[in-house]
């Protein structure tokens, strides 16, 4: 097997007045799933030769933690504690910083937990709690500090 290090990866970003598609080694590979997931970057398998030949060599992430999962670790079993909790996993596991109302029934669902009978209550009582705050009257919204925290702890549990 060739060297890791040299394993060529295709980056590609594209947005307002952004075209980029780059050849990057594993190890940058590594630095920019670092940046984009907010946390390490998740371990890459080593390549391994499929049925097609030497060249046909293919690279997988491993696996990483469903959305579900991350409730069930962080012990979320209120509709509060669901909340927040989906609000920190979108910014540390999808690197995405502000939610929505939609975005959060999404989460609900994507998890398997049955949606709150009033989401709209119970995303005002998560704000009222200091874990969520919302930016503007847009109805966007992220994870504070303090919401950050009471999941890393678990919520005392």
């Amino acid at each position: 097997m060739e060297n890791e290090e040299n394993e060529d990866f295709t980056l590609s970003l594209t947005g307002d007045g952004i075209d980029l598609v780059k050849q990057v080694d594993r190890k940058a590979a590594l630095a920019i799933l670092s940046i984009v997931w907010g946390e390490a970057a998740p371990q890459l398998a080593p390549a391994t030769q499929s049925a097609g030949g030497p060249n046909a060599d293919v690279t997988r992430l491993e696996s990483r933690q469903s959305m579900g999962e991350f409730l069930d670790d962080a012990n979320a079993s209120t509709s509060k504690e669901r909340i927040v909790s989906i609000g920190y996993y979108l910014r540390t596991q999808k690197g995405v910083d502000a939610f929505t109302k939609d975005d959060l029934v999404a989460g609900f669902r994507s998890a398997h937990e049955p949606l709150p009978k009033n989401i709209t209550r119970d995303i005002s009582t998560t704000a009222a709690a200091r874990w969520i705050e919302e930016i503007d009257s847009s109805g966007s919204f992220y994870v504070t500090s303090t919401g950050a925290k009471v999941v890393n702890e678990k919520f005392g549990k």
